[in-house]
Parts: structure tokens; sequence; C-alpha cells
């Protein structure tokens, strides 16, 4: 049940983020949006393959 809350949180980070926005929808607005959910991870003390990149956290 990852998925649905991986994509919620990225949908929140892209919805608040103009530069996304304002993007053409190429692989590189797709690279934008992986780099910037990437960046929000956060480790939780698991082993890679249990915790992916990590949990999104949004800090802001």
């Amino acid at each position: 049940m990852a998925s649905p809350a991986v994509c919620a949180a990225l949908a929140i980070l892209l919805a608040k983020d103009d530069a996304y926005m304002t993007m053409e929808m190429n692989k590189a607005r797709a690279k934008y949006a992986r780099s910037l959910l990437t960046a929000k991870c956060k480790d939780v003390g698991l082993p890679r393959e249990y915790q992916g990149r990590g949990v999104p956290f949004n800090n802001s």
C-alpha cells in the first residue's frame, strides 16, 4: 500500500512547485518530479530492500 501514499505525497509536492507546473511534458519533467520526491524522502533506518528511498517527509 505504499504506492497510493507516495503518489499522494508527490502530488502535494508538485502542486506547490511552480517550476514543475511550467515545464513541458516530457522526460525532463518526469525526472524533475522523481528528484523532487527523492529529495524529500527520509531514511527510516531499514535496509534499502525494505524501505526503498525512505518515507516522503515534507519538512517545509
